[in-house]
């Protein structure tokens, strides 16, 4: 997987770089992914559910949680 942000994000997150590649896959019933530089290279699983028509509630093996909007 590739990802990109603005410079004005990248700063503001703390994170070391407005791009980044990686890797995601599927374990038991939870999305993982491992960015290179994002996130500190740490490995995280999340486990999804929908809350409502594009949005998704995530658990993250952290216990950080929260929601995203899926567009397209």
């Amino acid at each position: 997987m590739t990802g990109r942000m603005s410079t004005f994000a990248a700063a503001f997150s703390g994170s070391n770089g407005g791009s980044d590649h990686g890797k995601w896959w599927v374990k038991g019933h939870k999305l993982c992914q491992k960015w290179s530089n994002w996130m500190d290279g740490a490995t995280y699983c999340y486990a999804l559910s929908e809350q409502e028509k594009n949005i998704v509630r995530w658990v993250r093996s952290d216990c950080r949680s929260g929601t995203a909007r899926i567009a397209g």
